[in-house]
C-alpha cells in the first residue's frame, strides 16, 4: 500500500497527521460506515486530504482544491483514503490488543500465590 498518490501534478502523502485529521473529519471508525451515504462524509475525508498543512497539523489552503477535482481524481483520493485510514486504525488497534492482552497476562502471573503465600 503506498502512503503517496500522484493526482495531476500533486503528490498527497498520507502523513500519521493526516490519518489523524481524518478520524476527526469522518468521525472517527463509526464514520466509515456513513461514507456509504452521506456526501458530507465523503468530501470532509477528500478535503482533508486535499488540504496542505504545517508541521503542528494547522491548515494552510490545499494542495490540490477539491472543487476543481474531475469524477475520477475525486474516487481515486477517497477510495485510497479509506483505505489508508481503515488498514491504519486496525493495525494499531490490533497492536494495542497485543499489548493490552501482555499486561493482563503479567498481572495474572503476578498475582498468582507463591509457596510463601
Amino acid at each position: 500500500m503506498e502512503d503517496t498518490l500522484k493526482i495531476r501534478n500533486v503528490t498527497l502523502t498520507m502523513y500519521a497527521g493526516t490519518l489523524n485529521k481524518i478520524s476527526e473529519a469522518i468521525g472517527g471508525m463509526s464514520g466509515l460506515d456513513k461514507l456509504a451515504y452521506s456526501d458530507e462524509v465523503k468530501n470532509k475525508l477528500v478535503s482533508t486530504i486535499c488540504k496542505k498543512y504545517d508541521e503542528e497539523g494547522n491548515e494552510e489552503g490545499y494542495l490540490i482544491a477539491p472543487f476543481t477535482l474531475s469524477a475520477d481524481e475525486y474516487k481515486k483520493i477517497l477510495e485510497w483514503g479509506i483505505e489508508q485510514f481503515t488498514v491504519f486504525t486496525v493495525n494499531s488497534s490490533n497492536e494495542v490488543i497485543k499489548i493490552l492482552n501482555q499486561a493482563y497476562e503479567k498481572i495474572q502471573k503476578d498475582l498468582k500465590p507463591t509457596q510463601n503465600g
